[in-house]
């Protein structure tokens, strides 16, 4: 996608946005004017959708500063947006991914304790882990990995057989060449420097601010306004969303599902950031120490 297409996309989101806003304050006014409150006290779904505008509108700036950053120090736009290159990593890729967690972890838990009063233990989040929470979550994430394998296998098998069909030989353009792609393909050359800190942005930083804003936020809201699968099928549908796959999507929803169910049986964010970070540790570890299971 160009750079223009890029902005095309981003005005068109914008733009829906502030329709939503709108319809959003419009019902807000006529319920007030019939002594009705539009929000709930607490897990209001539109908390939800006003906590990621404000994602969004922070992590644009932020991603521009970084941007800039990354430009003066000698990586090209070409390298930013294929991501192939060690610089690119280094000053675009790993602080984006921190910058992006941090607020997807921020902005959640700034709601639940500053406009809900309620502490993060509340919504599974004690300041230390149970020891079984961690052992659960570790075991379930080695599961994960094994079943979302033989989906994958499946998936790339079905869609090689279709290839010729439009949307699918596009959907497997996407899952080669998008920049997720491009840094797993690059990984093994990125050294052990590039493996330590892709583990701590994508091993570690990614699973506490997903869990909080997927789960501990947009799960717990949805759960209580619409129901459990509801709940679990539309926080999945919203954990997606960002990952810039093709027909590997369909992976990420399944684990996204699971994530959920898990959550809402154990009642443990550190049982989903566990096993969340035992499943991305060991994908980038597969894709620096055994390469070939990514080339395709």
């Amino acid at each position: 996608m160009s750079p223009e297409q890029q902005l095309r996309v981003l005005g068109d989101i914008a733009l829906s946005a502030l329709a939503v806003n709108a319809v959003i304050a419009g019902l807000a006014l006529f319920r007030r004017r019939r002594g009705r409150a539009l929000l709930a006290a607490r897990w209001s779904v539109v908390d939800v959708w006003v906590g990621v505008q404000v994602i969004v509108t922070v992590l644009l700036g932020l991603s521009l500063l970084i941007g800039i950053v990354a430009f003066s120090a000698g990586v090209s736009l070409t390298e930013m947006g294929t991501l192939s290159s060690q610089r690119a990593l280094l000053y675009v890729a790993l602080p984006g991914v921190v910058v992006q967690d941090l607020l997807f972890f921020v902005v959640p838990a700034a709601c639940i304790n500053l406009r809900y009063r309620l502490p993060l233990r509340a919504i599974g989040l004690p300041p230390v882990p149970r020891r079984r929470d961690l052992v659960a979550g570790i075991a379930l994430g080695l599961a994960a990995i094994v079943v979302s394998g033989f989906l994958s296998a499946g998936i790339d098998a079905f869609a090689e057989h279709f290839r010729h069909v439009a949307w699918v030989g596009a959907a497997i353009a996407v899952d080669k060449n998008n920049p997720v792609a491009s840094v797993t393909k690059m990984l093994p050359k990125f050294g052990a420097v590039g493996l330590i800190l892709t583990v701590l942005g994508v091993g570690v930083a990614a699973p506490f601010g997903e869990e909080m804003l997927f789960r501990g936020f947009a799960f717990n809201a949805l759960k209580r306004r619409l129901g459990l699968w509801p709940g679990i099928l539309i926080s999945s549908l919203l954990f997606t969303l960002p990952h810039s796959y093709g027909l590997g999507l369909i992976p990420v929803f399944a684990v996204g599902i699971l994530l959920a169910w898990t959550y809402n049986n154990s009642g443990s964010l550190w049982v989903t950031i566990a096993l969340h970070a035992t499943n991305n540790t060991v994908q980038v570890l597969l894709a620096y120490f055994l390469p070939n299971l990514f080339r395709g």
